[in-house]
């Protein structure tokens, strides 16, 4: 018994000395969905914890509704039609007719937002208002408030829309949320900007980057410490 409290001292020590773990980034690059439709209510393991699904804001939805796709940008022409998808040289998910997309983890483990590539979609037209539309992060936290991230896009240039590498603000980078919505605006020639009931909110979505923060050594040193405890009340039984 005096053996093991001695490795039990040894080892809080040792965790009480470490500097404060590092938190770990997660870029979600999407390159292991499969290319094609996305549906109402269609979910997704997509590694490292993160639970990703994509749903229509419509009060009418039902599951198998189509909502974007995963879009491998060699055929991005084909998998797009009307809408002109921008090609990144990678693959990505698109959101069309106001369709939201959702982030969590399976583990119910808070994480952070860092950054995401971006860009509107939207279908070929002879004129585009200056602002043509919005990406927008909502942030829920666990108990259940949120902030919002959003994010302007200008008409198309010559060669159609176009991903942006886009930074989240120093405040909503510092949150810790146990959710994430990604949900498009489009805006008319007033400036006013809707996300839900015009069918014409779509957007792309590549590279987002989350932070998912691992245990302090203070929290293994709680931990061990509890041990310990365990550990002697059994010896003085």
């Amino acid at each position: 018994m005096k053996r093991v409290l001695h490795a039990l001292l040894l080892g809080l020590m040792t965790l009480a000395a470490l500097p404060s773990a590092s938190a770990k980034d997660i870029t979600l690059d999407f390159e292991n969905l499969p290319p094609g439709p996305l549906f109402h209510g269609d979910a997704w393991n997509i590694g490292n914890d993160i639970y990703f699904e994509t749903f229509s804001n419509s009060t009418v939805a039902q599951n198998g509704d189509y909502v974007g796709e995963v879009v491998d940008s060699n055929w991005a022409f084909e998998q797009c039609g009307q809408l002109q998808c921008t090609s990144n040289g990678s693959t990505y998910v698109a959101a069309v007719n106001d369709a939201a997309m959702y982030f969590s983890t399976f583990s119910g483990n808070a994480f952070s937002v860092r950054s995401l590539s971006a860009s509107f979609l939207g279908p070929y037209a002879d004129s585009y208002t200056s602002i043509v539309g919005a990406v927008r992060l909502m942030g829920v936290h666990a108990d259940g408030s949120s902030v919002l991230q959003t994010f302007t896009f200008g008409a198309p240039g010559a060669d159609g829309y176009a991903f942006q590498s886009l930074s989240v603000s120093n405040a909503f980078a510092a949150d810790q949320f146990t959710e994430l919505y990604v949900f498009g605006l489009a805006c008319n020639s007033a400036g006013n900007c809707a996300g839900f009931n015009s069918d014409r909110a779509q957007f792309a979505l590549d590279d987002l980057v989350l932070i998912s923060a691992v245990p302090e050594p203070a929290t293994w040193l709680m931990f061990g410490s509890g041990m310990l405890l365990v550990a002697t009340r059994r010896r003085r039984a």
